[in-house]
């Protein structure tokens, strides 16, 4: 286990899971907390996808038009630029037991907020959607969503904090 020192990732920016965080600090600051959301939410997208059962084929799909088959050629420097290949992104590796088990934790901390707008927008910003969409969604200013945002974390971290002090009182 890493420890970390200080915080560089902005609270309401939600900018993605950090490297070498302790599996259970002592002190839940309100920055780890949201360190913690951010790593849930990627963890939860690296998770593999639902397979369709039923027959496959090797051979590539049948070219319907001029597009498909210039595609499918492997061309991807059309003079006219008008058929560009897309590169799809490399993806990540399936996440470890270890970090399934802290988005778990994660998700049973997001339960701890009563209201289910606030859970959206913690989730939706660890996600990585726009403010402008769940402005959208959620009918609200960007201002209101970001305090409902502070508001949830802050109180996962007074929830968190009530718990360590609970089983420390207790042992």
């Amino acid at each position: 286990m890493h420890e970390r020192s200080g915080s560089s990732g902005s609270v309401d920016g939600f900018n993605g899971p950090k490297r070498g965080l302790a599996a259970a600090p002592r002190t839940w600051a309100v920055e780890q907390v949201a360190e913690r959301v951010n790593e849930a939410a990627a963890t939860l997208k690296r998770l593999p996808g639902e397979r369709r059962l039923g027959y496959r084929t090797s051979l590539p799909a049948p070219a319907r038009d001029d597009r498909d088959a210039w595609l499918q050629a492997g061309f991807d420097g059309d003079p006219l630029g008008l058929y560009k290949k897309q590169i799809p992104l490399a993806r990540q590796g399936a996440p470890t037991g270890a970090a399934i088990d802290r988005m778990f934790e994660v998700l049973t901390w997001m339960c701890w907020n009563g209201d289910r707008r606030v859970r959206k927008v913690m989730w939706g910003r660890a996600l990585g959607i726009p403010w402008r969409v769940l402005e959208g969604r959620l009918g609200r200013r960007r201002q209101t969503l970001d305090r409902w945002c502070k508001a949830g974390l802050e109180s996962i971290s007074r929830n968190l904090k009530a718990v360590e002090e609970n089983r420390r009182t207790t042992s």
